[in-house]
């Protein structure tokens, strides 16, 4: 955790200081779409509110044989609201899963899949983000801001395989648990225009905190470059950055994911 903090700090350091969102500064609005091709470790314990032993963390890479690859769309719309603010926000998609015979028992709720059982597994998580901005620096070239937000995470998993509840077997269990986890966050954004053609960008935004029934920490950072190919249409590409965990204890999830992905991405923009 501390490593992974030190990285983060860095990074943003690097956005402030270098050249760094997709739209330019002289844009007011912008509509942006993506092909995110993701690299993702994931690892997920639902507990049972009932019982003090808690459930499994389970990787699903190495547990479950889930492909840690994966392309999810993402679509982000923002608007200026005077030179010096601005309102923007973000959907991004994920869906993934996978099937193995266990090398280990697992714990899913009230059920327990044993050694040699066959486990047929999926997850899903979709991501919402708003935040409003505030740029202290803003030129007619460079732009730099901080942000104040929210990242709002409804994620879903599914497992099915033969297991037992109570020490009673049955032929097929299946554990459903989904979840919509709000979580405030800070962050920092620049761009800059390097002529009329080509601009940088950079955004990053973090978290940790624990408020009421929801708790856990969020580094979520991307940068990349972008062609002005016509006047109000762009295109482009970046890379981008993301690890958080989520602690839930709610009737729906009593649980926890860890979820890292990262990987490159590539963008068409709108903007007026």
């Amino acid at each position: 955790m501390v490593r992974t903090v030190l990285r983060s700090c860095a990074l943003i350091v690097a956005m402030a200081a270098a050249p760094a969102l997709a739209e330019r500064v002289e844009d007011n609005y912008w509509l942006n779409g993506q092909a995110f091709f993701s690299y993702s470790k994931t690892k997920v314990r639902v507990d049972n509110t009932t019982n003090i032993q808690p459930g499994t963390l389970i990787d699903l890479e190495s547990d479950l044989a889930y492909s840690p690859k994966d392309t999810g769309p993402t679509a982000i719309a923002g608007a200026r609201l005077s030179n010096a603010w601005r309102l923007e926000g973000e959907y991004l998609s994920l869906s993934r899963n996978g099937g193995a015979t266990l090398a280990r028992s697992i714990t899913v709720n009230d059920t327990v899949y044993n050694v040699g059982a066959h486990v047929d597994s999926s997850f899903k998580t979709n991501l919402y983000r708003i935040a409003v901005g505030w740029s202290p620096v803003r030129t007619d070239t460079a732009e730099f801001g901080v942000l104040l937000g929210a990242h709002l995470t409804d994620f879903s998993v599914e497992f099915s395989g033969v297991g037992s509840v109570n020490g009673a077997t049955s032929a097929v269990v299946t554990k459903q648990a989904a979840q919509l986890a709000p979580l405030p966050t800070l962050g920092l954004y620049g761009n800059y225009s390097l002529n009329q053609t080509f601009s940088l960008y950079g955004r990053s935004d973090f978290f940790a905190i624990k408020i009421g029934d929801y708790g856990g920490h969020l580094i979520d950072a991307q940068a990349g470059v972008q062609a002005r190919v016509f006047k109000n249409f762009g295109v482009g590409a970046g890379f981008r950055y993301t690890d958080y965990m989520v602690r839930v204890t709610k009737p729906k999830w009593d649980g926890r994911i860890e979820y890292k992905y990262h990987g490159p991405f590539v963008f068409a923009e709108l903007a007026f």
